[in-house]
């Protein structure tokens, strides 16, 4: 906190805003928000301490308060800009998710594709090996290789049931 008791003069007054002007000025430059900070609080000081009774004291001090009014000012306005910046980040997120979404969504359809193929070679596998099995099957009147092959062409049919489900649902 900065002490005006040895301020007696305008000169006096006027050389102290002059320094507070010109911190406030380098703080804004700067971008430096703590020190624009501190002098807004030194600028308000400065008007409390200011002796109104010297002429043209009164006037420095509307100067102080046009000053503090300007620091307000930049500081909203560099909120404001901020807030902006912000906005565009959240706006440059939601894009990124929506095209890792639609990324992920292909990827989980490629995998459901890939299980399906992998379904229907299986089950086309199988298939041709009960079919080589049923081929193998004595061919006479066994009533055991009957029902056997008989068995096998359900296994078969469902086999084939079961692929053409899994086709129309890829």
């Amino acid at each position: 906190m900065t002490s005006w008791k040895n301020n007696a003069s305008f000169e006096d007054w006027k050389n102290s805003l002059r320094e507070l002007l010109e911190s406030a000025r380098a703080a804004v430059a700067a971008g430096d928000e703590r020190t624009a900070d501190d002098v807004y609080r030194d600028l308000e000081n400065y008007i409390i301490a200011s002796d109104d009774t010297v002429d043209g004291v009164a006037e420095l001090d509307r100067v102080a308060r046009q000053t503090m009014r300007d620091l307000v000012v930049d500081a909203v306005s560099r909120n404001v800009q901020d807030i902006a910046d912000r906005t565009a980040d959240v706006a440059q997120l939601g894009k990124r998710f929506l095209q890792q979404g639609a990324a992920n969504t292909s990827i989980a359809a490629g995998l459901r594709l890939e299980r399906v193929r992998a379904v229907l070679d299986s089950s086309t596998q199988t298939i041709a090996s009960l079919r080589a099995l049923a081929d193998t099957l004595p061919t006479a009147n066994s009533a055991d290789a009957s029902k056997l092959e008989k068995q096998i062409n359900d296994v078969i049919a469902a086999l084939a049931k079961l692929g053409a489900a899994v086709q129309t649902k890829a």
